[in-house]
């Protein structure tokens, strides 16, 4: 029978920094143990970056779609509320963008909060998956790598100007 050190050190291998929040999480995924409001703290606050920096492309692709949506909602909150300010002397266009304001206001909030706790939600369930073609395949990604930032800030220069 495997101790408990030698089951855990493929998972080790695999995750490299933070490897043993990555073992514990990995054998309860795979005991189906883990808790059903399990959150990756790190991934919720990290985001596509995370994502970025542990090679899983469908997640950083999940976590930049919600980021870029909070921005977008972000981005319509200044441009009502310059709209608004152009227009003081119109009553009836003052308050047609506040309320756009308002509105793009309290959907980018939503969105902040429950587009991170989805990701962070998910996070774990995806980088497990991730995990089990990297131990059929060594060539999938693994560990973290710095460099996959490049790659990720080259994909968030060319998308961002787009959207804004």
């Amino acid at each position: 029978m495997a101790t408990e050190q030698e089951l855990r050190k493929p998972f080790l291998e695999f995750a490299g920094p933070n490897g043993a929040y990555y073992a514990d999480t990995f054998l309860k995924i795979q005991k189906n143990v883990l808790g059903r409001w399990h959150v990756n703290k790190a991934a919720m606050l990290g985001s596509f970056v995370w994502a970025a920096l542990r090679g899983n492309w469908l997640l950083f692709v999940i976590g930049f779609v919600i980021d870029l949506i909070v921005a977008v909602n972000l981005a319509l909150v200044f441009k009502y509320s310059k709209a608004a300010a152009d227009n003081a002397d119109k009553d009836f266009l003052v308050e047609r963008y506040e309320g756009w304001s308002q509105s793009s206001l309290i959907g980018a909030i939503l969105v902040f909060f429950l587009g991170r706790l989805l990701f962070g939600w998910i996070a774990d369930r995806f980088y497990a998956r991730q995990y089990e073609r990297w131990r059929v395949d060594h060539t999938v990604n693994n560990g973290v790598e710095k460099s996959r930032l490049v790659l990720a800030g080259l994909i968030v220069l060319l998308v961002v100007p787009l959207m804004l």
